[in-house]
């Protein structure tokens, strides 16, 4: 495997450019974007591992919209918000990323938490758990019962 590849999606010019500096020297392959194009042909473009999404792309732009597009189309991708505001950890719709960071200059924290995600993204499912969630997949969309992996008996 090359080096993992990390996006970075922030409309601060210098948070992009010292994220993009420290998560290099560290090894890793850095994109970044203000956030304005449209973000799943950025994703399909860039491929990354791990998305570092800021809450608060500028007036118009909202992060978790940009979060929720995402997981509509990629539930695995690891995805850590930021935020200069530690209140949006208690917001709901947070709930769908990974992980959460407060923004600082120290990257120490953000560095972890990639590490600590990209390794658990790498391992693969325990067999048992890999059947128990293809159940309540079936079951989510075929509304067949759990544990019956989509058989139906008459």
């Amino acid at each position: 495997m090359g080096k993992p590849k990390i996006l970075i999606v922030d409309d601060e010019h210098h948070i992009r450019m010292l994220y993009s500096e420290e998560l290099s020297s560290e090894g890793y392959e850095v994109r970044t974007t203000d956030g304005s194009g449209n973000i799943l042909d950025i994703l399909a473009e860039t491929k990354p591992d791990l998305v570092v999404l800021d809450i608060k792309l500028g007036k118009n732009r909202s992060g978790l919209d940009l979060l929720q597009k995402i997981r509509m189309n990629n539930k695995t991708l690891p995805i850590i918000l930021c935020s200069a505001y530690e209140s949006y950890q208690d917001d709901l719709k947070t709930m769908a990323a990974d992980d959460y960071v407060v923004k600082s200059f120290n990257v120490g924290e953000l560095k972890e938490k990639i590490k600590k995600l990209l390794q658990l993204h790498e391992q693969p499912l325990p067999d048992d758990l890999s059947f128990i969630l293809a159940d309540i997949n079936t079951a989510l969309h075929h509304g067949s019962p759990i544990g019956s992996r989509g058989n139906r008996s008459s």
